[in-house]
């Protein structure tokens, strides 16, 4: 429930972490579809290393909030 709480306040009262969601959630969604079906030889390491960065953005923006994990994750 602390991350639901914070991703309320952050659509709130922030300018860039809906941002930093936003490319974590599409990281997390949008890249391995895309992967799946555009390519005829899966790139299985992009599609982990997406589905990683993806995971790590949405935790660093919305549970954790401490700036330098989020500058790692948008790095």
């Amino acid at each position: 429930m602390k991350g639901l709480k914070r991703i309320r306040d952050i659509f709130w009262f922030s300018d860039s972490e809906p941002n930093e969601l936003l490319i974590g959630f599409c990281n997390l969604i949008i890249l391995p579809l895309a992967i799946i079906t555009d390519f005829e030889i899966k790139n299985y390491f992009l599609l982990i290393g997406g589905l990683i960065s993806g995971g790590y953005q949405v935790y660093a923006a919305a549970w954790c909030g401490c700036l330098n994990k989020r500058l790692i994750a948008v790095q």
